[in-house]
């Protein structure tokens, strides 16, 4: 009998979309890195699957943290999946400084994996957290991001859909937004 998260794995494998490639990785020797590495058109992201009995409550909050971390609704992202909108455009329309986020500090997260998404998030790395709860609940793509108060890693939720494929649509268009944001910092 598979687990929850091997039934995840496997309806995401199911609906990547054609020019993508993802990789399980099951890591003993590096603990903490995350199950999958996924590749868009030379924009990689990687990916922890987490599937909970229960799903952690969200509470919001008004930050001021990288332009390249966005939470857009249900609808925006619904409607960017249907009209095919592009990472530029919606950076375009995006915040420019503050922004409500809604966040996360589920107990699912271990520490050698707080520890992994805090140290790449440090350098500028992307990696997201793809919930699935257990029943007709919808998918939850959460960016981590470390709290400048407190110094503690929270998920930030980008994308919340019971459709899969618009999950993953925002998780291209975030790796690829991400990129976008690198490029144009100043050396």
């Amino acid at each position: 009998m598979s687990t929850p998260e091997a039934r995840l794995w496997t309806n995401l494998r199911k609906a990547m979309p054609k020019q993508t490639a993802a990789f399980r990785i099951e890591n003993r020797a590096g603990p903490g890195t995350p199950d999958v590495a996924v590749v868009f058109n030379s924009v990689t992201a990687w990916l922890e699957l987490k599937a909970p009995k229960s799903q952690p409550k969200t509470a919001v909050d008004d930050l001021s943290i990288r332009a390249q971390i966005f939470g857009f609704d249900q609808e925006t992202w619904e409607n960017a999946h249907e009209n095919g909108v592009t990472s530029h455009e919606l950076m375009e329309s995006a915040p420019t400084d503050r922004f409500l986020l809604y966040f996360a500090s589920p107990k699912y997260v271990r520490s050698t994996q707080a520890a992994w998404h805090a140290r790449v998030f440090s350098v500028g790395g992307v990696s997201f957290f793809l919930e699935k709860t257990q029943g007709p609940s919808s998918y939850r793509l959460f960016s981590p991001y470390v709290d400048q108060e407190s110094g503690s890693l929270r998920l930030g939720l980008v994308c919340e859909s019971k459709n899969v494929s618009v999950v993953l649509y925002a998780l291209r268009l975030c790796a690829e937004m991400h990129s976008l944001a690198a490029l144009r910092l100043d050396p």
